[in-house]
């Protein structure tokens, strides 16, 4: 009996350091919350040599008072980790905000996102996989892509790209533009391309044509509509223009 109530103490003591060891590690260990921050797009594009230029946009769900939104990436020309401090872009109507990172010219992506909340630390690591440039879409349905545009006599040509999630198989994936700042509108559906490797999304292409005098008062903005629902790109709320472009 002695020996009964011996190994039920020993047991019971056991039981209780392993509780104070397993709060002490929880009090310290960053939270992993895809909800309270999360990647919404990508938007970059490649340069010379290798090199590559982007901007992320991340999406924030958080009541704190003080916020903090970091990239945590890999810089291949240093060939560390780095952290580089992003800024608020804009408030979506659900409350949530969107802030940008841009960490310049580098060789490669690979990154995490950290977002500090009044002190606490909350990550979206891509389920410790890491984010690469494969990854244009995190939360975000549509990313309309950088354009490649070609001037020739009185006409401009602009090619488009628009990445979508693959929610469903009948899907109409377009382009809303104006050339007369929104008197007027017109939309030009874009084809499929192809998937993107290791990604649930895919590419889709397509060209507009505009007479070069009305550059100016171009602009547009993405949309994809798919089992009943209509997604946009307008550059949170702003649209694209002209200038949203990238010669190859």
């Amino acid at each position: 009996m002695k020996l009964l109530r011996r190994i039920s103490a020993i047991v019971l003591t056991i039981c209780v350091l392993f509780n104070l060891v397993a709060t002490t590690n929880n009090a310290i260990v960053a939270k992993a919350d895809g909800k309270t921050v999360e990647l919404y797009y990508l938007d970059g594009y490649g340069g010379r040599y290798g090199m590559s230029k982007y901007t992320v946009y991340v999406k924030v769900n958080s009541n704190a008072q003080h916020k903090e939104v970091y990239l945590h990436y890999y810089n291949q020309n240093g060939s560390k980790w780095e952290d580089k401090a992003g800024s608020y872009v804009t408030t979506l109507p659900d409350g949530s905000e969107i802030w940008e990172v841009t960490p310049g010219n580098a060789y490669g992506t690979l990154y995490a996102i950290k977002f500090v909340g009044d002190g606490q630390v909350y990550w979206d690591n891509n389920n410790g996989n890491d984010f690469t440039n494969q990854d244009v879409l995190g939360c975000a349905n549509i990313k309309l892509r950088r354009i490649r545009t070609n001037e020739s006599l009185n006409k401009i040509t602009i090619s488009l790209e628009a990445v979508v999630k693959n929610i469903a198989f009948q899907k109409v994936v377009g382009v809303r533009y104006t050339d007369d700042n929104w008197a007027s509108y017109k939309n030009v559906e874009l084809k499929y391309s192809d998937s993107i490797e290791g990604t649930n999304s895919e590419r889709w292409t397509g060209t507009i044509e505009i007479d070069s005098s009305k550059k100016s008062s171009f602009h547009f903005c993405g949309y994809y509509t798919v089992n009943g629902d209509t997604y946009w790109d307008n550059n949170f709320g702003k649209n694209y223009n002209i200038d949203y472009t990238y010669q190859y």
